[in-house]
């Protein structure tokens, strides 16, 4: 007997070096949040998503904007990608968790890489979750007698300060409730290919 194993979904995480990190946090916390975060009562969040501003276009971010490039493409390749001239960063911007705030689930369908980074968080903040795409396999959830990596529902990423997630950007993903006193402050982001 052979088992193949067909339409895996690969998510990639990093842990960037601390300088960055620290370098992150100080621009966010010092120059960024106040400016230009809006609470957003339909998604229960506090972000810039709608300010039309690319956050990591700023100087500020150089080192992180070019760590995030550089993981994008290696994970591009690891996806099986090819042909395209770079990876360029089409949008960025913050997103602040408070008590209570979440994120509804939702895709980047029309890029091609999504991804975030934890500039302030603890690991019991809200968790980052992923939900299965394929909407039909659902219905089986009664019979299965364990749950592995090939036959389950959702996944959740701690948001662990200094780590980058990226995923294929038609993923479904949102943000699960933050039910800690901390402020869950990250930075999302979408690449696209330059050809």
């Amino acid at each position: 007997m052979q088992i193949e194993h067909w339409f895996p979904i690969k998510i990639l995480y990093h842990d960037v070096d601390n300088n960055i990190k620290t370098q992150t946090k100080a621009v966010v916390n010092n120059e960024f949040k106040e400016q230009c975060l809006n609470f957003i009562s339909k998604e229960n969040l506090t972000t810039s998503f709608y300010n039309q501003k690319n956050i990591l276009d700023d100087n500020k971010f150089f080192v992180l904007r070019e760590e995030i490039i550089n993981v994008a493409n290696s994970f591009a390749k690891e996806l099986g990608f090819s042909g395209y001239k770079k990876l360029v960063i089409k949008e960025s911007w913050l997103n602040s968790f408070n008590k209570g705030n979440y994120e509804i689930l939702h895709n980047h369908y029309s890029n091609f890489i999504s991804g975030v980074y934890y500039v302030n968080s603890n690991e019991k903040c809200s968790n980052f979750y992923f939900e299965d795409h394929i909407e039909t396999r659902k219905m089986w959830s009664d019979y299965y007698q364990c749950y592995r990596m090939d036959n389950v529902q959702a996944t959740v990423y701690p948001p662990i300060e200094g780590r980058m997630l990226l995923f294929p950007s038609w993923l479904i993903h949102g943000v699960q409730p933050n039910e800690e006193e901390i402020e869950r402050i990250s930075l999302a982001f979408n690449l696209d290919v330059e050809n």
